[in-house]
């Protein structure tokens, strides 16, 4: 957001089901940047298209993680997770958590678990 703040002005904001969609152009060239941001799942979710490099290198460079299950969804049994979820909790494993976990490897799955405070059932259902 700092990039887009100091090298982006806005050219549109539009509301698409009802949350801000705003379209930046580069102050430097034709680079252009949509983006919205909301808040969901215990943090926020910032859905973006962009033909900046810098922007997506520095998204690269940051190497951001999703909030833990055990965040997003509070009092939800970790013997449950994974398999045949619905809803929510398949949505989130989905599209942000599971794509993320498994590109980890085993000392930085042991690393995020101990980041986020990750119980002994949740370190045992994701190691499963």
């Amino acid at each position: 957001m700092t990039i887009v703040e100091h090298n982006f002005f806005p050219e549109a904001q539009k509301r698409f089901h009802g949350v801000a969609v705003v379209q930046k152009k580069s102050a430097v060239g034709d680079a252009r940047v949509c983006f919205q941001v909301t808040e969901e799942f215990g943090g926020y979710v910032v859905r973006l298209v962009t033909d900046s490099i810098t922007i997506l290198d520095a998204i690269d460079q940051s190497r951001f993680a999703p909030p833990p299950p055990w965040l997003a969804f509070e009092d939800y049994n970790p013997a449950w997770w994974g398999g045949a979820m619905q809803g929510a909790q398949a949505y989130y494993n989905d599209h942000y958590f599971s794509p993320f976990f498994r590109c980890l490897d085993n000392e930085q799955k042991k690393a995020y678990c101990a980041r986020f405070g990750a119980s002994t059932e949740w370190v045992e259902t994701l190691a499963q």
